[in-house]
């Protein structure tokens, strides 16, 4: 009976479902956009916007007060860091799954990864005023060495071969040149006034410094030095807007954006045409393009060619061309929710998606099985595949019955049913996953260790759709959760839930 059930419901879904579009499966670019607004149990929120099919795909939540993100060099984890607390979490980029945490000297300011991803250096402030970088070790998550470098650190650039860390210090106006192999400072150079952002060019030959001035004001020092390297001087002063904020270089090389934050209505990105023949260095401004108000960030996207703007005023996110100069598209708001900063990644689905059958056709252990199942369906959820999604889950639920991979099955296909409005599906596999989790705990005590993400959700939701469709659920799930010999945090929430639902069927 419980099986029929199960295949009837499922293909109820698949007619109703196939109607929803699917996207070709290849290399997507992902943007995570990291936003001021925190959850209910203070983390950050992160959303997915697919680039290749303009469309957001997920909403998680990540370290407490993250405000920028990096990619590590191999495209396979991102970190987020906080800039109000001394940590960090690192996330598959293919997943978007939790895979680790890093304890660091202070809230971070910039972070880069050295070539062959071996080391995250990370720049730091303190409390106690001891600023810094410190070197993280990629494999162990724990710090090796620390160089203190005075002021705040604001910016990172390291040289392709790794051997230079250069720091910007905007309180100072200086720049710090960390020798990485010997893990200390071994020169501070002048660089402008408020030196905020830095980019190296020209096979690392130059190094191209944002200054934001006195004030943000062009009169008060805001433009972009350019400094050779090799001498260690200044060989070029690049006149800018006011608030000179970013410095990105095209990975042809043959492009400088340059964005502003003044503080006023409008702020810009001016693009220079750049060349640099070992001795001379030519810069031509070729377009400027009014953004804004107040740019909090900005960062190339994987093409080197476009660059994505996050300004205060608003959650939308403006992505311009640099060869082209002007919008070239917004990112539509994900619940009006305001931006800090927006990162980069790419996916090779076909690819990730086979890692995933190789485990699941293997003689992994269950554990690894289900990790793979439930990554697969991520990843096809990704594409908008969403019948293939709906047969991955269905694959756990059948080959995994009587465990915690069942109940987090049953709650995945009721949010996929939810949001693509097949209501009384989405009550079935909601009322289906709470009984689950009810003979879980009743049959295995230990069960409790796991929390199934969205239990209370999914009571909610099933009273919602109650209002909508003749349902008698909550009798049963009463009495299943009545007879849980185990203390369970959530059940005043949901005999509470189940006891509004209740009243309202006049039982």
């Amino acid at each position: 009976m419980r099986i029929t059930r199960l295949l009837e419901t499922v293909v109820i879904a698949l007619l109703l479902l196939i109607l929803v579009p699917a996207a070709n499966a290849a290399v997507i670019e992902k943007a995570y956009l990291i936003h001021s607004t925190l959850n209910s149990d203070g983390r950050s929120i992160v959303s997915v916007y697919d680039v290749t099919s303009q469309r957001y795909t997920t909403m998680f939540s990540v370290v407490p007060g993250a405000g920028f993100a990096r990619v590590t060099p191999d495209g396979s984890k991102i970190w987020f860091f906080s800039v109000t607390e001394g940590s960090a979490e690192i996330y598959e980029v293919s997943s978007d799954e939790l895979v680790g945490t890093v304890s660091l000297d202070g809230p971070s300011t910039d972070a880069v990864f050295s070539p062959d991803g071996s080391t995250c250096y990370v720049a730091y402030r303190s409390a106690s005023n001891n600023n810094g970088v410190s070197f993280i070790d990629v494999e162990s998550l724990m710090s090796t060495s620390s160089v203190e470098i005075g002021e705040i650190p604001a910016s990172l650039a390291l040289t392709e071969d790794g051997a230079r860390l250069y720091v910007a210090k905007p309180a100072d106006n200086s720049l710090v040149v960390i020798d990485t192999k010997e893990a200390k400072a071994v020169r501070t150079l002048f660089t402008g006034i408020e030196p905020v952002s830095l980019a190296l060019g020209f096979d690392d030959k130059l190094l191209f410094v944002a200054n934001r001035g006195v004030e943000r004001g062009a009169s008060g020092g805001s433009n972009v030095t350019v400094i050779n390297t090799e001498s260690e001087k200044i060989i070029r002063v690049l006149e800018s807007s006011r608030g000179a904020c970013f410095v990105g270089i095209s990975r042809t090389g043959d492009r400088l954006a340059v964005l502003h934050s003044s503080g006023g209505a409008t702020d810009s990105m001016w693009v220079y045409a750049i060349r640099y023949n070992g001795s001379d260095l030519t810069a031509q401004i070729v377009g400027k393009t009014e953004i804004g108000p107040d740019v909090l960030s900005g960062a190339l996207d994987l093409t080197g060619e476009e660059l994505a703007v996050v300004s205060h005023d608003g959650a939308m996110v403006s992505t311009l061309d640099i060869y082209e100069p002007g919008i070239l598209t917004v990112l539509p708001s994900e619940d009006d929710i305001k931006s800090l900063s927006v990162t980069f990644a790419a996916v090779d689905l076909d690819a990730e998606i086979a890692k995933c059958d190789a485990v699941i056709n293997s003689e992994s252990s269950d554990d690894e099985i289900q990790l793979a199942y439930f990554k697969k369906a991520y990843l096809q959820s990704t594409t908008g595949d969403v019948n293939s999604v709906v047969e991955t889950y269905s694959k756990i639920i059948d080959n995994y019955a009587g465990t915690p991979a069942e109940t987090k099955a049953l709650f995945k296909l009721g949010n996929l049913c939810y949001d693509n409005k097949l209501l009384a599906n989405a009550a079935d596999y909601y009322n289906r996953g709470l009984a689950a989790y009810a003979n879980l705990l009743a049959s295995e005590p230990d069960a409790l260790k796991y929390k199934p993400e969205g239990l209370l959700d999914a009571a909610d939701r099933l009273v919602e759709l109650s209002d909508k469709i003749d349902t008698d659920y909550f009798v049963t799930l009463y009495r299943l959760y009545s007879a849980v010999p185990v203390v369970l945090p959530e059940l005043p929430k949901l005999f509470f839930t189940f006891g509004v639902a209740l009243k309202k069927e006049g039982n």
